[in-house]
């Protein structure tokens, strides 16, 4: 038996399950499946209840869903969140989407629930009624550009942006084309506007 080949496929991970710091050595490195690992992690540990993994991304310093074990690297971490735990999570958020001047913390804790607030509505599709009243923070813009950044790992604010800027010099020729009141209200517009306008400036005036 080559031991030492066997040492180079060993891969450790730091678990984090509620207030526990583990380790966990996987002498055949990290299993090909989520599924694989989800198991593992519940038999090594003793976990009874039901619970996703999550797993730290380094670039955006911060915890994301885990659906691809490809994801995990030697000496990455990954954490364990039970229903329970996210539901209270949840709890404390939207009491904290009532009180003023701590976007900071509820930044921090939309972030920690996106595993519990996606499955709530991809596999229970409420209305959007229920997930107003649950998830009260996720209808503020400044949350709603960051849950789309969850989801896509796009900025939605410099996207929208960046495609209207394409397709400015389109759009106001489409509204000089309209003629009426139309042509009328951009002519007024167009007045007020420095002959060189900046590049907010034009977005305003497109707007």
């Amino acid at each position: 038996m080559d031991y030492r080949l066997l040492k180079e496929m060993e891969a450790k991970l730091r678990v984090i399950i509620d207030d526990r710091i583990e380790k966990l050595v996987l002498p055949s490195g990290i299993p090909p499946t989520v599924e694989e690992l989800h198991n593992i992690v519940k038999e090594t540990f003793g976990i009874s209840t039901e619970f996703s993994l999550q797993y730290f991304d380094v670039e955006f310093e911060d915890y994301f869903t885990l659906h691809n074990s490809d994801l995990i690297k030697h000496k990455g971490t990954i954490k364990g969140e039970d229903e329970e735990s996210q539901e209270q999570e949840r709890i404390q958020l939207f009491t904290e989407v009532k009180k003023e001047d701590n976007n900071a913390l509820i930044k921090e804790k939309m972030a920690k629930t996106f595993a519990h607030r996606r499955n709530e509505i991809i596999n229970q599709s409420p209305s959007i009624e229920k997930i107003k009243a649950r998830w009260p923070a996720l209808f503020e813009p400044s949350h709603i550009q960051d849950e789309f950044h969850r989801i896509t790992m796009v900025h939605l604010e410099s996207k929208i942006m960046s495609k209207l800027d394409e397709y400015t010099p389109r759009l106001l020729n489409l509204f000089h084309s309209k003629g009426g009141t139309m042509e009328l209200r951009l002519q007024a517009i167009l007045l007020e506007t420095p002959s060189n306008p900046d590049i907010n400036m034009t977005r305003d005036v497109t707007i």
